[in-house]
């Protein structure tokens, strides 16, 4: 059986790392003394702040476009996004040396992600527990396989990973030890192939102005063809996965439009497997239990938009719906906060 998990940055913040995007524009959008005055423009009047998630960052990139102008041409962009891009790996940098693992806590910690990662039934009524606990039990023969398609490009999940591999493993299956087959950083990381766009042209307000420039200005812009321009293969290799999967989780990620690539094609995995379940982890679903009406209409809303990406509304049927499930409950929550500051000492220590 493969479960395959989609991490986004909701795990990051959970862990306690500042990687919200406002956290990190907050300090971007500071004019520091070896910026030029095109970076001085695009800090002050053009990149946007106080946006609720980085797919909204990413959409407002797109729409930052119609900036380009006699005064502000198609080279200044692309060398405002990679200022961007570039500033951004060196925050997250930063942040990711806060989450100090050491001899002393790493079997604790690792102990606490394999658990995790095996409680993905955690949080869920007796009927959809029974279904997707059912789905489990149908895969009689054969460990379970994990694999993890990361959106982040810090590389918290994957020291977690590694260290929970070389000290605790992944439990067990019918009598056979789990394991994690595949793992891949989709937009890259803070050292190679970073990923940082739209989904496609209709997400960019002026497309008119690259057409004189060379494809890679337009491939800087949208994520696909980045991700051809960086010849790694990895959204074929990260499809692949998903084709393969028994059951993805959905965890710290909003569905945004500039990653309808996936959502997109996890709809069409679910219409083409019929025995193939999808949840969906949102952390701001209500906890209310005593009336659960309120927390049915906020599931099929979230049905609904996952559904969304469906291009034929005919095809948006009962039997795709009851096979999303839809969880406020954490299984991440015993590592809630684990990333300390550093002293100055640790900070170069590190």
């Amino acid at each position: 059986m493969n479960v395959t998990f989609l991490i986004g940055n909701g795990f990051d913040i959970n862990l306690g790392l500042r990687t919200k995007y406002t956290d990190f524009i907050e300090i971007y959008r500071e004019i520091q003394p070896q910026d030029n005055e095109i970076i001085k423009k695009f800090k002050g009047n053009i990149i946007k702040k106080n946006l609720p998630h980085w797919s909204d960052a990413e959409l407002a990139f797109g729409e930052a476009t119609s900036s380009i102008s006699e005064n502000f041409t198609v080279e200044d962009f692309c060398y405002c996004h990679t200022h961007f891009c570039t500033t951004l790996a060196e925050y997250l940098r930063s942040e990711q040396k806060r989450l100090v693992l050491n001899k002393e806590n790493l079997p604790v910690i690792s102990s606490k992600f394999s658990k995790a990662v095996n409680n993905f039934t955690l949080g869920f009524r007796t009927v959809q527990s029974d279904q997707i606990r059912a789905l489990i039990s149908s895969y009689t023969r054969g460990a379970i396989s994990f694999n993890f398609i990361d959106f982040n490009y810090t590389d918290s999940l994957d020291l977690l990973c590694g260290n929970t591999n070389n000290l605790v493993g992944w439990g067990i299956h019918n009598n056979e030890r789990n394991s994690v087959n595949k793992f891949i950083h989709v937009h890259g990381t803070i050292d190679r192939s970073m990923v940082l766009g739209v989904h496609d042209e209709s997400q960019l307000a002026n497309t008119e102005s690259f057409k004189s420039y060379d494809k890679f200005c337009i491939a800087q812009m949208i994520k696909s063809q980045t991700d051809t321009a960086n010849e790694e293969n990895t959204y074929n290799n990260a499809l692949q996965i998903l084709n393969n999967s028994h059951l993805i989780y959905i965890y710290g990620m909003s569905l945004g439009d500039t990653d309808k690539y996936w959502w997109g094609n996890i709809c069409r995995l679910l219409r083409a497997n019929s025995s193939l379940r999808v949840i969906l982890h949102c952390y701001n679903a209500p906890k209310n239990e005593l009336l659960p009406f309120e927390i049915r209409r906020f599931e099929d809303k979230q049905r609904d938009r996952l559904l969304s990406f469906v291009n034929d509304e005919k095809e948006r049927t009962a039997s795709l719906r009851e096979r999303i499930h839809i969880t406020g409950a954490n299984i991440f929550r015993d590592l809630e906060n684990i990333a300390v500051p550093l002293s100055e000492n640790q900070a170069k220590a590190s």
